[in-house]
């Protein structure tokens, strides 16, 4: 590996470099991350993409997914057209042409912490830092499109992102019930709910770029309490309900620094029945693959068993 990453800052950096150290950083599902440091000092950071990097790929929930574009390539696009509208993500250095796995991406080290830690160890920072998130968010969701879709594929104008959903939702209740026999009755009970929302939820066509998972682990922060988002992979043009309901449960109290105007309340009530559904079941996956934080994985599954049971009894 180190061979391999040397080659590739020599290319990006120039001949004369050296590597001096690479360690890997924990944290990331889907692709395997490390910290780089060249003789001179110099940090950046390695992205790595393989299947074998994924704890999702051949998971027992495999669902057929419509968004089937490269991580690696959604990533290099996604940086593009983010850095071209001002919207703070670490630069792309580095990315192998071709994207035939493993892929390989050099971008820049932000000097920082993640908003977690901000908001954990230093809530004196949190009001600045936020209102830079939510100038951020804005710029981020007035790209616009009247397609859902990603940026090298947009699905046709019959594509219903709340039936997409809905059809997830499905597959994952499913899932939910075989690994959770025992809350069986509270998966179908709430499904019922969300099948009622969907039948109330007007088509559009005004679609917003989002990101489409963030949460205070994708916010990196330096010392001049710059805000970047990071593992952007899954940006796409959607529903901008998606995003702001899962940003509502992600920074909960804290959500009101970021909401935004002029929000489909029904959407929104759907969106979070939707993501407490996509969460847990994710959650269930990691667990079945060992994942390396297995404590922080049994958290998220009782956050968002306890979450479901709480919206069972609001919608009784």
């Amino acid at each position: 590996m180190d061979k391999v990453i040397e080659e590739k800052a020599r290319i990006c950096f120039g001949e004369d470099v050296s590597l001096k150290s690479l360690v890997r950083l924990l944290g990331g599902a889907q692709k395997h991350v490390y910290l780089g440091i060249l003789d001179d000092g110099f940090k950046f950071v390695v992205y790595v993409w393989d299947k074998s990097t994924s704890y999702f790929s051949d998971c027992e929930n495999e669902i057929d997914d419509v968004f089937l574009s490269s991580s690696a390539l959604m990533f290099e696009l996604n940086n593009k057209l983010m850095v071209e509208h001002g919207i703070k993500t670490p630069r792309l250095y580095y990315m192998d042409e071709g994207f035939e796995e493993p892929v390989y991406a050099l971008v820049e080290y932000i000097d920082g912490v993640d908003l977690d830690y901000v908001l954990e160890k230093q809530p004196e920072r949190t009001n600045v830092i936020l209102k830079s998130l939510k100038r951020n968010l804005d710029a981020l969701h007035e790209i616009k499109s009247s397609k859902v879709g990603q940026l090298n594929n947009f699905l046709g104008e019959d594509f219903d992102p709340v039936e997409y959903c809905y059809c997830v939702a499905l597959k994952n209740v499913d899932y939910l019930i075989e690994v959770d026999e025992e809350n069986a009755s509270l998966y179908l009970q709430l499904k019922i709910v969300l099948e009622n929302l969907m039948k109330n939820i007007e088509r559009r066509c005004d679609f917003r770029f989002i990101h489409s998972e963030l949460g205070p682990n994708h916010v990196m922060i330096d010392d001049e309490d710059n805000v970047y988002m990071i593992d952007i992979e899954g940006a796409r043009f959607f529903d901008l309900e998606y995003e702001e309901s899962f940003l509502k449960i992600r920074f909960n109290d804290n959500y009101k620094y970021l909401k935004s105007d002029n929000l489909d309340e029904n959407r929104m009530k759907f969106y979070h029945i939707f993501h407490c559904f996509g969460n847990l079941s994710g959650a269930y996956e990691l667990l079945a693959k060992n994942y390396y934080d297995k404590d922080d994985v049994l958290g998220m599954i009782s956050y968002f068993r306890n979450a479901i049971k709480e919206l069972c009894i609001q919608n009784k």
